[in-house]
């Protein structure tokens, strides 16, 4: 955090925890990789940027499972959020193995299980098949300590 505020480094992750207690001045831009699920969580990490009368602009990527959370941002704000598309840019769904179990029987007949993982190569096959064409909304949102009424924004994309 200290090298942010000096100028040495120009990229800073946090978690929602951590950010509550970052305050930098003239901080350009806060880009939500996911929406919170509380409402007033999403306004206080914009509330990092467009301090003391500046400008600031706040990116949030948002899949079809947020609409619902971005629509009850826009309803606490009483503001609508500017939504453009990223074409190409698509969410990914992880991939855990399947798992196959078998059964076999021993010397008792008593039923034993074994499971086993699919090989690299069929797993690789497998995520590139789960991978869905869900393009990702970009939602906008430019803030000002003067003026929280989102505005149009260019296309970062």
């Amino acid at each position: 955090l200290d090298d942010l505020k000096k100028g040495s480094v120009r990229i800073l992750v946090a978690t929602d925890i951590a950010a509550r207690g970052i305050d930098i001045d003239q901080l350009p831009h806060v880009i939500n990789y996911e929406l919170p699920n509380i409402s007033e969580d999403y306004v206080h990490r914009i509330g990092r940027t467009g301090r003391a009368g500046n400008i600031g602009i706040a990116i949030s990527l948002v899949c079809g499972e947020e609409l619902e959370y971005l629509k009850s941002i826009e309803r606490l704000m009483k503001k609508e959020i500017v939504q453009e598309k990223l074409e190409g840019f698509t969410s990914q769904q992880v991939y855990t193995p399947e798992v196959k179990v078998q059964r076999r029987s021993n010397r008792n007949n008593q039923t034993q299980h074994r499971s086993s993982t699919s090989s690299k190569h069929d797993s690789r096959s497998r995520i590139a098949n789960v991978k869905h064409k869900e393009e990702k909304n970009f939602s906008s949102h430019k803030r000002s300590e003067k003026s929280s009424a989102p505005r149009r924004s260019r296309n970062y994309a």
